[in-house]
C-alpha cells in the first residue's frame, strides 16, 4: 500500500509523456487518495508491481526474487522514506540556490554556483560576465541579466 505514493508521482510524471503509463498513474493516484484518507485501497497496484518486479528477477536471480517477494512491504517503506528525504533535500537545496545563490551554504561544494566555475572562465556561453555574480545579489539577477540579453 505504501508503494501507492511513489508510484502516483512517478506514473503521474511518466503519464504526462507516455499514453502507456496514464492508465497507472489514474490508479495510483486513486489509491494514493484513499490512503490518505485512511481507506483501504481497492485496486491490487501493489500486487501487480511486486508480481511484475519478481517475474523479471526470477529469471537472472530466484533468491533474490524470493528475497524481494518476502520482504517487498519492508522494501517499499524504506524506498518511500528514502524517496521523500530525497525529494526534502532537492528542494531545500534549491531553496538555498534562489536565496542564497549556493545550494550548500556552509561549503563552497555547490557544482551550481557560476562564481566557482571550474573551466577558468567567467563566461558563460551568452558573454555575460559571471564576475559580478555574488551570493548577495543572488540567482534572480543572474536569470534577469540573461533574459535582457536574449530579448
Amino acid at each position: 500500500m505504501v508503494i501507492c505514493l511513489v508510484a502516483m508521482v512517478v506514473f503521474g510524471i511518466l503519464g504526462l509523456f507516455s499514453a502507456r503509463y496514464r492508465s497507472l498513474a489514474k490508479e495510483s493516484f486513486r489509491c494514493a487518495f484513499r490512503l490518505l484518507v485512511l481507506k483501504p485501497c481497492d485496486t491490487n497496484l501493489d500486487q501487480r508491481i511486486k508480481s511484475k518486479l519478481t517475474a523479471r528477477l526470477l529469471k537472472r536471480s530466484p533468491k533474490t526474487a524470493r528475497f524481494i517477494y518476502r520482504n517487498f512491504t519492508l522494501l517499499s517503506v524504506i524506498f518511500v522514506i528514502l524517496f521523500f528525504a530525497s525529494l526534502g533535500y532537492s528542494a531545500y537545496s534549491v531553496y538555498n540556490l534562489i536565496a542564497h545563490g549556493t545550494c550548500a551554504p556552509g561549503s563552497n561544494n555547490c557544482i551550481f554556483n557560476p562564481e566557482k566555475s571550474s573551466c577558468g572562465t567567467h563566461k558563460n556561453h551568452n558573454g555575460i560576465s559571471l564576475s559580478g555574480f555574488s551570493s548577495s545579489t543572488g540567482l534572480l539577477s543572474l536569470l534577469s541579466k540573461q533574459y535582457k540579453t536574449i530579448i
